[in-house]
């Protein structure tokens, strides 16, 4: 690779995190992500992965209103679990961040993943911080390399994902510009998370604390219907199990009970489909495990909050669900 500038620069290495040599030069155990790749011209300024983290995604561009309990936190998010990659790159002084972060855009579009949420400079800014910044700033993602390229309106930020099979990739694309020093030129960071299979039958009173905690709700594919029936599968009992012993364990701890579809069918049917699942689910609970009525509440949505496209069985699949949602 071409060397833009000869001056050479300290290399600190901090468990599975590399930071940068010298300027034009990707640093030492550091390489692309073979899901998105580098723009032309930039080098690797700092380069981070693990075998399982929790992420943030952002799903706005608004401070969420209790900071006391969400800190740097925006006021919508998302929590993810998986293989996480992380790489700052640096793009030497005259790019454009417009085009670098078009370029993304465009490439993720082309490749089938589904925006999440985007924000460009200004719709960016929150408060005197941006997005990518806050949530750096605030532990939720690994720190940005150079945080003051995206103070207020000099970020931008872009989430996106792709179903394939049983399996979620999350890619997260954050272009700045440290306008204090524009000889310093472009950098941008590239999330990738690739998720773990979603067998939540597996699910236990641990999950439910930790997502309840950190999302407010959590999707249980562990229970399971006969087909176009509110009737509930014997398979079902593992899950059912677990919710009874998580209401237990929180015994002031009131939940939601929310049946959710994919798309196939009117959408009539599906919210009378949806809403006899969870109540169902309620009766079960009340029934074979005694949960007291008075701590579940069952509703129905039908399709309207999807978690994957459904355009794919896969993502119909995955939209097939029942959730426990925090009162």
């Amino acid at each position: 690779m071409k060397h833009f500038f000869a001056i050479f620069l300290a290399t600190l290495f901090i468990g599975n995190t590399s930071f940068a040599v010298s300027e034009g030069t990707d640093v030492r155990h550091s390489k692309d992500s073979p899901i998105v790749t580098r723009y032309p011209g930039s080098w690797i300024i700092k380069y981070s992965s693990s075998d399982f983290d929790k992420y943030v995604v952002a799903l706005n561009a608004k401070r969420h209103p209790e900071q006391k309990k969400y800190a740097f936190l925006t006021e919508k998010f998302k929590v993810i679990e998986g293989i996480r990659t992380s790489i700052d790159y640096r793009l030497p002084k005259g790019g454009s961040q417009r085009q670098v972060y078009k370029n993304y855009e465009n490439a993720l579009k082309k490749k089938g993943y589904s925006l999440l949420f985007d924000c460009y400079r200004k719709s960016c800014a929150v408060g005197a911080e941006s997005v990518p910044r806050m949530l750096s700033t605030g532990g939720h993602i690994p720190k940005l390399a150079n945080s003051n390229a995206h103070i207020m309106t000099t970020s931008s930020y872009l989430a996106a994902e792709k179903v394939e099979g049983n399996k979620i990739t999350t890619v997260a694309v954050m272009v700045g510009y440290n306008e204090g020093s524009p000889s310093a030129g472009l950098v941008y960071r590239i999330d990738v998370i690739e998720s773990t299979e979603l067998d939540l039958s597996q699910v236990t009173v641990t999950d439910l604390n930790d997502k309840l905690a950190t999302q407010g709700r959590v999707a249980l594919y562990g229970i399971t219907f006969e087909f176009n029936s509110a009737r509930v599968q014997s398979e079902s009992e593992r899950t059912l199990q677990t919710i009874a012993d998580y209401l237990a364990a929180n015994p002031r701890q009131k939940v939601y009970v929310v049946g959710h579809t994919d798309n196939v069918g009117s959408i009539e049917a599906n919210l009378s489909l949806s809403e006899r699942r969870a109540e169902a689910v309620v009766a079960e609970l009340i029934n074979s495990y005694g949960v007291a009525s008075h701590r579940l509440a069952p509703k129905g949505v039908a399709m309207l909050s999807p978690v994957a496209p459904n355009t794919s069985e896969a993502g119909r699949e995955l939209n097939r669900r029942v959730e426990i949602v925090a009162q």
